[in-house]
C-alpha cells in the first residue's frame, strides 16, 4: 500500500493505494486527509473488495496504516 499527494486548485488530496497480489486488482481512494481513520477506512474497503481472505497486509507509507486502531 502507498499513498500519494494529489495537489488540485482546491488544495491537497491524497491517494490511497493497494494491489492484490493475488487478483492483480489495484484498489484506489481519494481522501481529504491522511489519518488513521481514513487508512482504516480504506483498509476495511480494500478487504471487502479482494476476492480472497486476507491474511496479510504490506504497508510501506509509515505511521498511517501501523497505529493502534489498525492492530
Amino acid at each position: 500500500m502507498y499513498t500519494a499527494e494529489v495537489r488540485t486548485a482546491e488544495g491537497n488530496l491524497y491517494l490511497h493505494v493497494a494491489i492484490d497480489w493475488y487478483s492483480n486488482l489495484p484498489f484506489v481512494q481519494l481522501v481529504v486527509e491522511t489519518v488513521t481513520t481514513s487508512a482504516s477506512v480504506f483498509l476495511v474497503a480494500l478487504i471487502e473488495a479482494v476476492a480472497c481472505k486476507t491474511h496479510k497486509v504490506l504497508a510501506n507509507c509509515g505511521a498511517r496504516f501501523t497505529s493502534h486502531p489498525l492492530r
